[in-house]
């Protein structure tokens, strides 16, 4: 899965929302609510106070190759900190681990395996997918191990764009006039 071009670079931190997608059952006092999602989903909003001609033809190129909504991509959102992030299973023999971030303040990171601290392992930044951190242990963890990472960094997050069908002119007003949407999805 490609990267979000990192050239040009739009304003940070990016503006987001989060959607949690829940449904309220008989609204009123005695109302239910339903959380359809463990987490929200975010929808950034990318801007680009100036922009030349080559850098959104990269974009322009971008939208067209991922054919609007149609191709998933990855995106590097704003530096936050998360809690108890799910990397990965173990398996047994697997020692590196992708974190899905990048940017990552190491003394920040806390790595958990069926929610015991665990420190035998070493820190590698960018060697991931995509440029993310990694981590490596010094024994893989075993079959079924739950693996969770809690940081402060730039979380990677697999985007499509909002827009399905725009033309070249209102891709060009929205990049440095009201935003180009992207919208996070369920890996």
């Amino acid at each position: 899965m490609l990267l979000y071009p990192t050239t040009p670079i739009p304003q940070y931190p990016f503006d987001y929302s989060i959607s949690y997608n829940t449904l309220v059952n008989n609204p009123g006092s005695k109302s239910e609510s339903i959380s359809l999602w463990d987490d929200g989903l975010r929808e950034y909003t990318l801007n680009y106070n100036v922009i030349n001609k080559a850098d959104k033809n990269i974009l322009w190129a971008f939208f067209n190759a991922h054919k609007g909504k149609g191709v998933k991509f990855h995106f590097y959102g704003n530096e936050e900190s998360f809690v108890d992030q799910r990397i990965e299973d173990g398996d047994g023999l697997t020692v590196a681990f992708d974190l899905s971030a990048r940017e990552v303040v190491e003394s920040t990171l806390v790595v958990t395996v069926n929610q015991f601290v665990e420190t035998a392992y070493s820190f590698s930044e960018g060697s991931g997918t995509n440029g993310s951190d990694e981590i490596i242990f010094d024994t893989a963890p075993a079959e079924a191990d739950l693996i969770l990472i809690s940081y402060t960094g730039e979380k990677r997050f697999t985007c499509r764009f909002s827009d399905d069908k725009i033309s070249m002119s209102e891709f060009a007003y929205k990049l440095t006039k009201t935003g180009l949407n992207i919208s996070e999805v369920v890996a």
